[in-house]
């Protein structure tokens, strides 16, 4: 049976082999749990971590909610109509979700179906479908912060925005900054209270950029538990006052708050617990005094959430968080649940806590809680001694005597999602809840006795990292969800697949010269290859004698696939056996070491019957990874019957944090997380380990330090593909001026590294790319969407490039820059110069603006073939002219832009000279396509567009 009980009593049980439960006070039953493994436990400190080191201001490893609120002025300021016109359109995914504080039902329709939920980055949205579906509700191209919703009895909805809770462990404001309050009155259209504004960037208060948690009460009565205390309104939140306690302002950090069913308050400000029992502003009592048996206690406490029962208005709870200071507790740690029978005047103990078996908030060791990060309760609507309590996995707690005995009981197993921050129940139905958390939206009809994820078009996961294949389908490193790919066989194009289903994915990479190679990352190092799309895991494939797992502490281990199907540089060969003659000019059809990947070679000369020739192989890959204090790489990934060969190409002091390898792969830059810029050259022609790795005295590998930024974290480094020696590199980290950085002489002895900020925001930058088709044209992922440049000068004129995005983080912007020969069969790749992009809150995006064809490799386009389709867009047939030599056979294929043969035609041999040729399109779909003509070993293609 999935649920387990646990009983507290007022004396010491025995569980197991010699375990003791001891309780102070209260009665108390507990049948155990499971709780998080270490692995899901860990990828959220790492992550929290990780965001603090690439946003914070590296002097003071804060955020300064001043230095974001003058970003976000700036960018209202900057032309919305970007000079490239970049249009994203979502790829999903449509079934994962990134985390979410909040959900509610609409007490409006009385069917229970309409569900407001908010994700921390990826903004509100709206289901009237019981959660089946979900719609994103527009707020003006901003993408709120959703921390908190709440809804009063006349309908009003509150949505807060502002989350303390990510990382305070680390620091005061490393989560994301709010935008204020939001209202709606229809459940629609929701406008921003204009008396939450955060302030401008001279208002050092930033008194909104946290709110917490909200309460809404009869009469426009709303309070609000902020960063800058416990905000009071009695008008609908058209203008607000400070709540008191004893005539003083209950100004400090306020991070709950609720109202009970006859209007009393309870609340917490600097985590002590202050009631108003009338529910007046000016009537808060204290309740947290330490004094007494019967109080809350006042110390050593990180966090508090209550909760009233709707049923009986004097009944309220807490929970309170340890912050570790006290001996024998830990912080996020369970320091008990009490239950109140007057409003807070008396408590009782009914949940212990620091216990090993009564695990609410810890992980499976019980070594690490995380109460002050995902903390909720929620009383039974009928029944006021029956609670829930989330915290990794959510418990129900029931008073089963008169005396005060609760039993407590684990309802979920992970089987609802981890990380529960809010649990709403239907008023109208006790077993219809609704449960907010780190994967999105959990729903059970049955009072938790199954629980399904309520995720569909939910599209809030939270990306760091984005790779794609040949055929345009893309995998990406997320939070929450480990490395999930949308392989296009699911339900929908946009649904994905974990296949790294650990707590957090990292970097990804796919192979165009093997398409079903996959490699794929996690946190603390875990690297990991597929040749099955992920399906399976092959063998290891990195860690060995040559190299081990030095980046346990990374979160995200950086690497770099690079491949060819034409390189000047191959010192690879295969040595072919004729078994006929051969003239000069015949044409070979050969295969290449690398996966056995088809290429054509021209003879120079003769080669006669039993002679073998020593043929260059032209198709090659190479593998980067960046490694704690080296740098590696490997040629022989692709062959997946052995564990490959490495070499440390590079030394260095630190993390690396980033890579970009010039065009030919003889240059690769790496950033680290402490601000160096390192480069290493001669790579295309260290072959072999003694010329490639630094231990070998034979090594011509050259690497050095050739810009250091400081302390700040090196985001991403872009190398133009046209021009070596152009070269630009990001910065994170809030609290500085100058973010962007070009070098136009990356290869001298000392290159040059000048900012190029031009008009941009002052604000994290956290990926770069210099557009294949034009070197001028830059774009950027940043902390507030995408910003770009046709003109990368001394100064650019960046400009917003949002649309169908919004303002959003996004941490990695990529371009499908490999091009692949169409040959025996194998398509060239359909998305040919397509962009993705991974956003920190609602998936994964792409844009096809830059799409060309997959041109065929230089020894595929010996022939005379030219083509060309008239008109285009076509309509009923594709007309095209082509000029053919004469010597071989037509053949002419469709392809879909994803690869699929649709329509193939042979000609025959029409002969040599210029031919106006014709296929019927009148059963293909609205849509673009690829024409490719074959003459023989000759190749050409185009791209046409159906439009009827």
């Amino acid at each position: 049976m999935k649920n387990r009980r646990l009983l507290f009593g007022f004396l010491a049980l025995i569980f197991g082999a010699g375990m003791f439960l001891l309780t102070t006070s209260g009665s108390f039953r507990q049948i155990v749990s499971s709780s998080v493994t270490g692995s899901l436990a860990g990828g959220l400190e790492n992550g929290w971590a990780y965001l603090s080191q690439i946003r914070g201001n590296y002097r003071t490893g804060q955020v300064d909610p001043v230095d974001v609120l003058k970003a976000r002025n700036q960018v209202s300021g900057l032309r919305k109509s970007g000079a490239i016109g970049l249009n994203w359109s979502s790829m999903g995914p449509d079934n994962f979700a990134g985390r979410t504080r909040a959900v509610i039902l609409d007490n409006r329709d009385n069917s229970g179906r309409t569900v407001f939920a908010g994700s921390v980055s990826g903004g509100l949205w709206k289901s009237t479908t019981n959660g089946l579906t979900w719609n994103q509700i527009q707020t003006g191209g901003v993408i709120l912060n959703v921390s908190c919703i709440t809804q009063s009895k006349n309908g009003d909805i509150y949505v807060g925005t502002g989350e303390t809770f990510s990382s305070d462990r680390f620091n005061l404001f490393s989560g994301f900054i709010g935008q204020g309050i939001y209202k709606s009155t229809d459940g629609n259209n929701f406008t921003k209270l204009a008396s939450t504004n955060p302030g401008t960037y001279n208002d050092p208060t930033a008194e909104w950029a946290f709110v917490n948690k909200i309460a809404a009460g009869d009469n426009n009565r709303v309070i609000a538990a902020t960063n800058y205390g416990l905000k009071y309104s009695s008008d609908g939140g058209q203008s607000w006052s400070m709540a008191k306690s004893g005539g003083e302002n209950l100004s400090g950090t306020s991070n709950e708050v609720k109202i009970g069913p006859d209007g009393a308050i309870a609340a917490s400000v600097d985590n002590k617990l202050y009631v108003s029992p009338s529910g007046t502003a000016d009537g808060f009592i204290l309740r947290s005094t330490g004094v007494g048996q019967d109080s809350l206690p006042a110390e050593g406490v990180a966090r508090i959430e209550v909760a009233f029962a709707p049923s009986d208005a004097s009944t309220l709870y807490a929970v309170l968080i340890s912050d570790g200071t006290l001996s024998g507790t830990l912080r996020g740690q369970l320091r008990g649940v009490f239950v109140s029978k007057n409003k807070g005047e008396t408590w009782r103990l009914v949940g212990p806590g620091a216990s090993p078996v009564f695990n609410v908030f810890g992980n499976a060791a019980n070594t690490t809680h995380y109460g002050d990060y995902a903390a909720s309760v929620v009383v039974s609507p009928t029944n006021p001694d029956k609670i829930f309590v989330g915290g990794v996995n959510v418990w129900e707690g029931l008073k089963v005597l008169e005396t005060g005995f609760y039993q407590w009981q684990q309802k979920t197993l992970g089987d609802a999602g981890l990380y529960f921050h809010q649990i709403f129940i239907n008023p109208a139905n006790e077993g219809n809840a609704y449960m907010a958390s780190d994967q999105g939206i959990y729903l059970t009809d049955d009072a938790f006795f199954s629980n399904k994820s309520v995720n569909k078009n939910y599209r809030t996961s939270m990306f760091y990292t984005v790779a794609y294949d040949d055929k345009g389908r893309v995998a990406g490193g997320s939070q929450g969800n480990g490395v999930v790919f949308l392989d296009q066989t699911g339900n929908t194009p946009e649904t994905g697949n974990a296949i790294l289903p650990s707590f957090v994915g990292g970097s990804v990479e796919f192979s165009m010269i093997n398409p079903s190679a996959v490699f794929y990352s996690s946190t603390a190092g875990n690297l990991v290859r597929s040749n099955d799309l992920g399906v399976s895991p092959a063998n290891e494939f990195i860690y060995g004698s040559e190299i081990t797992n030095n980046n346990g502490g990374v979160f995200i281990t950086p690497f770099k696939l690079w491949e060819s199907f034409n390189n000047p540089n191959s010192r690879d060969s295969i040595t072919f056996h004729a078994k006929a003659n051969y003239n000069a000019g015949d044409v070979l059809s050969l295969k290449s070491k690398n996966a056995q990947f088809p290429f054509r070679y021209t003879l120079t000369q003769p080669l006669a019957n039993g002679d073998s020739l020593h043929i260059v192989d032209p198709v090659s890959s190479i593998f980067f990874v960046g490694m704690t204090n080296a740098v590696y790489m490997s040629r022989n990934v692709l062959d997946f019957g052995k564990l490959p060969s490495w070499d440390r190409i590079a030394n260095l002091t630190g993390v690396p944090s980033c890579m970009a390898y010039s065009s030919d792969a003889n240059f690769l830059y790496v950033g680290t997380t402490d601000g160096k810029l390192l480069r290493i050259a001669n790579i295309a022609l260290a072959y072999d380990s003694l010329r490639a790795d630094v231990r070998s005295s034979a090594c011509i590998i050259s690497s050095g330090i050739v810009k250091d930024f400081g302390a700040r974290y090196v985001t991403s480094v872009a190398v133009d593909p046209k021009n070596d020696n152009h070269v630009i590199v990001t910065l994170g980290n809030y609290g500085n001026s100058e973010y962007v950085f070009r070098s136009t002489n990356a290869l001298a002895q000392f290159p040059d590294f000048s900012p190029i900020q031009g008009n941009l925001p002052a604000m994290p930058v956290y990926s770069c790319l210099i557009e294949m088709n034009s070197s001028n044209r830059v774009i950027l992922g940043t902390d507030l969407g995408v910003f770009a440049t046709e003109s990368i000068g001394s100064s650019p004129s960046w400009t917003v490039e949002n649309t169908g995005l919004g303002e959003i983080p996004v941490m990695m912007v990529r371009q499908q820059t490999v091009s692949r020969p169409w040959i025996d069969g194998i398509t060239g790749v359909s998305n040919f110069g397509a962009i993705y992009l991974a956003s920190h809150g609602n998936g994964i995006f792409e844009n096809r603006m830059f799409v060309g064809i997959g041109e065929p490799g230089s020894y595929a386009q010996t022939g005379k073939t030219q083509l060309s389709v008239y008109p285009n867009p076509v309509k009923s047939a594709i007309n095209f002219k082509v000029s053919l030599s004469g010597n071989s056979g037509l053949q002419v294929n469709v392809y879909s832009l994803q690869g699929m043969l649709v329509k193939s035609v042979n000609f025959g041999k029409p002969g040599a000279g210029e031919h106006q040729l014709s296929i019927p399109a009148a059963d293909l779909v609205n849509g673009t396509y690829l024409l490719q003509v074959s003459e023989g070993p000759s190749v050409k293609t185009a791209k046409f567009v159906v439009t009827k």
